[in-house]
């Protein structure tokens, strides 16, 4: 979201856990309709997916003159993906503590200074 010339407001960047491909046509519906034949589960995450969305928005930033990215990260955030505030800062995002006014579902903001 973009909140002035040069602030972006991060929103969610999310990828499937799980995502189940359905038949295109319906000789294909009819084969997934026997044993052993179900469409399987496919996971999207860990491939790398959110980290080119991330790296193309800061690109896209950079290029538009947007000079600041932040974002909120939410304590659900948190307990599907444990490992996500490491994850900013390993994109160059500085982790900061929310403050007494902020929700108290916010555990914690995300800020890049590009």
């Amino acid at each position: 979201v973009r909140e002035s010339p040069k602030t972006l407001l991060l929103k969610d960047i999310s990828i499937a856990n799980m995502v189940m491909l359905t038949p295109s046509n319906s000789w294909a519906a009819l084969l997934s309709k026997l044993p052993g034949c179900q469409p399987k589960l496919i996971s999207y995450r860990g491939k790398g997916l959110g980290s080119v969305l991330l790296s193309c928005l800061i690109e896209h930033a950079r290029v538009n003159g947007v000079r600041y990215l932040y974002g909120k990260v939410m304590r659900q955030d948190l307990e599907n993906m444990p490992k996500l505030l490491q994850w900013y800062q390993k994109h160059g995002f500085e982790i900061k503590q929310p403050t007494l006014e902020d929700d108290s579902d916010i555990t914690a903001w995300v800020h890049l200074y590009i």
